[in-house]
C-alpha cells in the first residue's frame, strides 16, 4: 500500500522527497490527502471483495440454508473515539454490500440512533444520501403490553423459584389500581418503552419491598426518584459525544410545568442557558454549547428553540406543532424538524425524568 500510495502521489507531480526544506502549500497537502484516501479505499475495496468472496465459496456454501451475523456492542470502549464513526462507516457500507451480494447471508448491526446519525454526521462526504442507507434500518419497538408481559415473565420464574408455585403478575405485583389511576400504566409510562427502562424501574421497586408479596405506593415512589435520576444519568452517558453536559441542560427545565408552551418560559429558558454556559468550561465536541458561543459572540441570548431541540431529540421532552396533533418523541423514531420549533410548540417533558427535576 505504501508503495501504491507513492506513486499515486508522485504521478500528480509532487516530490515527497524533497530535502531542501521546502514545505507544501496547503492545497498541495490537501491534494497528497485526497490521492492517498482513494489509494486506501481503492485497496480496502479489494480486500473486502476478496473477503465476501471467501464467505460465498468457501464458507456459507449452502444456498439453502439462511445465515445470520449478528454484530453487537458496539457503542462500548472497543475502539478509540477518533476511528469509531470512520469503523463503524465502514461497517454500514460493508454490510450493505454483503447483503447485496449473497442473498442468503444477512448481517446485522445493532446500534441506536444516536450513534448511528452521529456516524453519519462525523464521516459525511458530498455525495452522501441518507435515504440509501434508511432502507437498511430495522427500528426495534417494544409495546405496552409485550413490557408487561415481559416483567410478567421474569416476575414469575422469580417468585416461582423463591417462595411458591402460582405465578404472579406485574399486575398483582403494583399497588392496587383505582378507577383514577392504573398502577401499570403509570409504571410504563415511566419507561421510553424499552426493556432496560422497565427492568430498572421494577428492580428499584423490589428493592424497596423487599420482605413484603406487594410493592406499597410508597414504595413505588421511593423507587420512582432513585430510577428517575439513573434514567437521566444514563440518557447523559448514551450522548455524552454529542452533549457532555446534558444533564445540566436537562436540569434547565428543573421546576418547570410538566408540559407548556415556548412562549410561556422562554426568557426563563433563555436566563438559565446564560447561566450554564457562563458556568461551564467550553468544550468544542459539545454542539449546543459551540452554537451558544457563536449567538452571544453576536449578542443573540435566545436559545430556548436550541435546548428544546437537544432535548427533543435526545428523548427528554416531546414535542407537537398544533392542537390536535399528538406529541411526537425521538425515541419512537418520530421527528420534529428545528425549523417546526417556535413559540407556538407544545413542550410535554417525559414523565421519567419528573422526579429528577422537581416536577
Amino acid at each position: 500500500m505504501s508503495a501504491s500510495v507513492k506513486e499515486k502521489v508522485s504521478g500528480s507531480g509532487f516530490d515527497l522527497s524533497r530535502s531542501n526544506g521546502e514545505k507544501l502549500t496547503v492545497e498541495e497537502k490537501a491534494d497528497v490527502v485526497k490521492r492517498g484516501q482513494e489509494v486506501v479505499n481503492s485497496v480496502q475495496i479489494q480486500r473486502m471483495s476478496e473477503v465476501i468472496a471467501l464467505l460465498d465459496q468457501d464458507i456459507l456454501t449452502d444456498e439453502q440454508k439462511i445465515y445470520y451475523i449478528t454484530i453487537d456492542r458496539l457503542d462500548e470502549d472497543w475502539i478509540e473515539d477518533k476511528l469509531r464513526y470512520q469503523m463503524l462507516q465502514a461497517f454500514l457500507e460493508t454490510v450493505r454490500d454483503i447483503n447485496n451480494r449473497i442473498r442468503h447471508v444477512k448481517v446485522i448491526l445493532a446500534l441506536r440512533d444516536d450513534l448511528v446519525v452521529r456516524t453519519f454526521r462525523m464521516t459525511r462526504n458530498p455525495g452522501y444520501q441518507s435515504e440509501k442507507y434508511k432502507a437498511l434500518y430495522l427500528n426495534i419497538t417494544w409495546s405496552r403490553d409485550e413490557l408487561e408481559k415481559m416483567l410478567d415473565l421474569r416476575i414469575s420464574a422469580m417468585i416461582k423459584r423463591q417462595f411458591t408455585s402460582e405465578p404472579l403478575t406485574l399486575r398483582e405485583i403494583l399497588p392496587e389500581s383505582t378507577s383514577k389511576l392504573d398502577y401499570v400504566k403509570y409504571f410504563l409510562d415511566r419507561t421510553l418503552l424499552r426493556p432496560r427502562d422497565a427492568i430498572m424501574f421494577f428492580n428499584e421497586c423490589i428493592k424497596k419491598s423487599e420482605g413484603r408479596r406487594r410493592i406499597s405506593r410508597e414504595a413505588l415512589v421511593d423507587a420512582e426518584i432513585i430510577y428517575s435520576n439513573n434514567r437521566l444519568d444514563a440518557l447523559s452517558d448514551e450522548w455524552v459525544s454529542d452533549y457532555p453536559n446534558l444533564r445540566d441542560y436537562a436540569m434547565i427545565l428543573q421546576q418547570m410545568p410538566k408540559n407548556f408552551k415556548i412562549f410561556e418560559v422562554k426568557e426563563k429558558i433563555d436566563e438559565r442557558c446564560v447561566a450554564v454556559f457562563a458556568r461551564k468550561k467550553h468544550t468544542s465536541d459539545d454542539l449546543l454549547h459551540n452554537l451558544a458561543v457563536d449567538k452571544y459572540a453576536a449578542n443573540e441570548y435566545d436559545l430556548a428553540y436550541d435546548l428544546i431541540s437537544v432535548l427533543f431529540k435526545t428523548g427528554v421532552v416531546g414535542l407537537k406543532r398544533y392542537s390536535g396533533q399528538s406529541v411526537k418523541w425521538s425515541f419512537l423514531g418520530e421527528e420534529i424538524p428545528d425549523s417546526d420549533i417556535s413559540d407556538d410548540t407544545y413542550v410535554e417533558v417525559h414523565p421519567a425524568f419528573y422526579k429528577a427535576l422537581g416536577l
